[in-house]
């Protein structure tokens, strides 16, 4: 009840059409009642392949939770302090509905600074790294892109030094670029103003030699080049 009135919700329908800033305003309130975080986790889960939900989160603490409703029928949870989580990074990436997710390059470009969106925000990008559902996205999202006939970048499971470049959860096989490199890739997206990652493929000579050491700090950037 106090979801319904602090909401002025009329119906429940309506709760499919909020905004992210209607659910960012109202989210304490909303994952008090456990049946609208359940109807917010059906909503992210509902996007399918766009979104990555891993079973764990990075630290390993359950991030799905299954339970059973009152007819006998198993429903899953995301945990709340994911979906806390994960709506303030979608809503840090300029996305403005729930149930129209689209995740590719050109929405990175939302993590600069407002000032200077050539330059990463780490403010921005710190949200964005409290989310492993987000980090997971993304990162299935610039591996997918090294896989297949029309592969066009090269992900190296380590860097130059042997550090991780990929780390693989192994409750449920999800893989995730590390911090660092997808620090790395992004700081490259946006100094470059890339749109999209096909675009590599046509740096001439003078925008790599212009750009070669932010290109470099990135591991994948580095060995796409190579």
């Amino acid at each position: 009840l106090t979801a319904v009135l602090a909401l002025n919700l009329q119906d429940f329908y309506s709760i499919e059409t909020f905004t992210f800033d209607t659910i960012i305003d109202n989210l304490s309130v909303l994952l008090d009642s456990s049946i609208l975080q359940a109807t917010i986790s059906k909503q992210l889960i509902d996007l399918g392949d766009v979104v990555t939900i891993p079973l764990n989160d990075q630290a390993g603490d359950p991030l799905r939770i299954t339970k059973t409703d009152y007819n006998g029928v198993d429903y899953t949870y995301i945990s709340r302090s994911e979906l806390e989580h994960a709506i303030d990074a979608l809503q840090v990436l300029g996305l403005t509905d729930l149930t129209n997710v689209s995740i590719d390059v050109s929405i990175l470009n939302n993590l600069g600074y407002d000032a200077d969106p050539t330059v990463l925000d780490p403010a921005k990008s710190t949200r964005l790294f409290s989310s492993s559902i987000i980090n997971a996205t993304l990162s299935s999202y610039i591996i997918d892109l090294s896989t297949g006939d029309s592969a066009f970048l090269v992900v190296p499971d380590k860097t130059e030094t042997n550090g991780d470049v990929v780390t693989v959860d192994d409750t449920d096989g999800t893989e995730y670029l590390t911090e660092a490199e997808l620090t790395n890739v992004m700081t490259a997206i946006l100094a470059m103003n890339l749109q999209d990652f096909d675009s590599i493929e046509t740096f001439t000579l003078q925008t790599i030699i212009d750009n070669l050491s932010t290109l470099l700090d990135s591991s994948i950037l580095q060995a796409t080049i190579s």
